[in-house]
């Protein structure tokens, strides 16, 4: 079983010869200003043209993380979806307790994968290997605006 942290890259996951397009986000490093919705926003602007706002996140704040993903207008932008209609790109809003403070993206290769932004980097991750970490509410979302 590979550790739930592991950071996949080419030559240990499913992906094809060529380079897939995820790879070169990986381990993209997590700073208080370039966190979990700083990545998100980046890749949807650069792999889906999908812009979102850029949202100001006390990173070390969860009661401010939980309260921003809660209740920003941007989440009225973005309808939720059941696991079996995922697609690449589709935003995966992660919690605890069921209070949402965590973003990443849908990645549909081996199997899918989500890539996030923790403080240690970002990373490709199995669903599985999330819960593991603690996420214990796992919500799917794609862009409707």
């Amino acid at each position: 079983m590979r550790p739930a942290h592991e950071v996949l890259s080419p030559a240990r996951t499913a992906l094809p010869a060529v380079e897939h397009w995820a790879v070169p986000y990986i381990g993209t490093p997590w700073a208080k200003t370039a966190h979990c919705w700083a990545f998100f926003r980046r890749v949807q602007a650069e792999r889906f043209r999908v812009e979102t706002p850029e949202i100001h996140i006390e990173a070390f704040d969860l009661r401010h993380l939980i309260k921003t993903f809660r209740g920003h207008p941007e989440r009225s932008n973005w309808t939720r979806i059941e696991r079996a209609d995922l697609r690449e790109g589709d935003a995966v809003l992660m919690g605890q307790r069921k209070l949402p403070w965590h973003i990443g993206v849908w990645v549909d290769v081996d199997g899918g994968r989500v890539m996030h932004c923790p403080e240690g980097g970002a990373v490709l991750q199995r669903l599985s290997d999330i819960r593991r970490c603690g996420w214990e509410m796992i919500e799917f979302y794609r862009y409707s605006a």
